[in-house]
């Protein structure tokens, strides 16, 4: 079976906060030294349920990743989130929710100018795209 992740070399950058020391293979995704993460971002709630720094840490990592460096599309890199949380342990139901927030919360971090053209309701990545005229 082929290697999924590496160990992950961090320093704390502040609070809540991590800089990745060296380049590491995590979940077949090579993540560049110097990318900041926070782990999960979850509400207070959550994080009482779900550790945001050890339960799917490599799986909310390739995401930061996906959305600092932007190699990809949102869509891809939240469809790969929720695989990765799958891979992690997650529960489908767990992983379906958590995909969810970051659809629905992740989107201001994704600022490009084509979001004006997505409906309210493509914001699930389910329907087809519908451009405003």
């Amino acid at each position: 079976m082929e290697k999924l992740h590496q160990p992950i070399k961090l320093e704390k950058f502040s609070n809540y906060r991590f800089r990745v020391v060296e380049d590491v293979l995590v979940f077949n995704c090579t993540i560049q030294a110097g990318i900041i993460t926070d782990g999960m971002s979850l509400p207070f709630i959550l994080a009482m349920i779900i550790n945001p720094y050890t339960d799917g840490f490599r799986a909310a990592l390739v995401h930061d990743y996906r959305y600092i460096v932007r190699n990809t599309t949102r869509l891809y890199a939240d469809q790969e989130f929720r695989e990765n949380l799958i891979l992690s342990g997650f529960s489908n139901f767990t992983a379906n929710l958590l995909y969810l927030g970051v659809r629905f919360f992740g989107k201001k971090y994704w600022p490009d100018a084509w979001q004006k053209y997505f409906s309210f309701y493509n914001v699930l990545g389910w329907l087809p795209v519908v451009s405003a005229l």
